[in-house]
């Protein structure tokens, strides 16, 4: 037992090492943003974990079938968007390892820059019954986690922001007299500013109140009850809201986007049904373009489908 503990805590810090010199190399020699190096963390490690699942022995000892097999089931649990930005991040840190004669191989055919087209999908959407079940789900939840949870929920079913709008709210933005809320501008977009909907007002206060501890973060949530951290991790928070679809037994289809973009995706939608012109759900989103809004105008042609009437039924009216 023993035994295997030491083995384990040493394949954690070689791994880490590994990944160290990696962010060297990109921020020194490659000029690599600090943002982008985080980001290539994310998929490195989801690759790290895969290894030491199947026990392979080393990196030097890779093969490209055992890349194949990876890359396989990567491609059947995540999203074409996850998919390109982990063939991105493996390139790179193969590219460091051959340089640093760490594998033998060179991977990269087997990961190819895939290009995503900016009308090439129709995005996933939830359902009004779908958001009213994920609602009272999250609100069953008394726990002080829980309560938190619903709080953030909220912010992304009635105002359709960014993760990353969810994530880095600051107490400020929240203007209790004048009864709005601010959300900042994200991804080169424009910031927001809205009215503070009464059920979303008395979740933040219950939250704040009672709940979120005296921290000298000015995040509004924070990472866990008695952290000094805001909830600031992208991949911690969608795993949030993953569990919260989960548990409200809603099923996403394969390769859709998920996280706070299926909310968003969601609030666009709905309002197009409703008859909101484009320029006011643009703004709302706080798009600078209206073509960046453009792909909420796409229908999808199974939905379609099932409205039109048959030829020989149309003729016959």
């Amino acid at each position: 037992m023993y035994n295997a503990i030491q083995k384990k805590r040493k394949t954690e810090e070689d791994e880490h090492h590994l990944i160290e010199g990696f962010d060297n190399y990109l921020r020194i020699y490659k000029t690599v943003a600090n943002s982008t190096i985080k980001n290539n963390h994310i998929y490195i490690k989801r690759f790290f974990n895969w290894f030491n699942e199947q026990q392979l022995k080393s990196l030097r000892e890779l093969s490209f079938e055992e890349i194949n097999l990876f890359l396989s089931e990567y491609h059947s649990k995540y999203s074409l968007s996850s998919t390109r930005k982990l063939h991105y991040s493996l390139r790179s840190f193969f590219d460091y390892c051959r340089l640093e004669y760490i594998i033998k191989y060179d991977f990269k055919p087997l990961l190819p820059q895939k290009r995503i087209y900016s009308q090439s999908f129709v995005p996933a959407v939830l359902s009004k019954s779908e958001i009213n079940l994920l609602i009272d789900s999250t609100r069953k939840d008394k726990s002080n986690n829980g309560k938190r949870n619903y709080a953030m929920l909220l912010l992304l079913i009635c105002y359709g922001i960014r993760g990353c709008q969810v994530r880095n709210l600051e107490l400020s933005d929240i203007n209790w007299e004048q009864n709005t809320i601010l959300f900042k501008a994200a991804k080169n977009g424009n910031s927001v500013e809205q009215k503070l909907i009464p059920e979303l007002g008395n979740a933040l206060v219950d939250y704040i109140i009672h709940i979120r501890p005296d921290s000298d973060c000015q995040k509004v949530f924070l990472l866990r009850l008695g952290s000094n951290k805001g909830l600031t991790c992208s991949s911690s928070f969608s795993s949030i809201i993953g569990k919260l679809l989960d548990q409200a037994g809603i099923k996403i289809p394969d390769n859709a986007l998920r996280g706070s973009q299926l909310f968003r995706h969601t609030f666009a939608s709905q309002l197009l049904l409703e008859g909101e012109p484009i320029k006011n759900i643009s703004d709302l989103l706080g798009h600078k373009y209206l073509t960046t809004t453009a792909i909420y105008t796409k229908i999808d042609n199974d939905e379609l489908r099932k409205v039109c009437l048959e030829w020989r039924e149309s003729n016959e009216k």
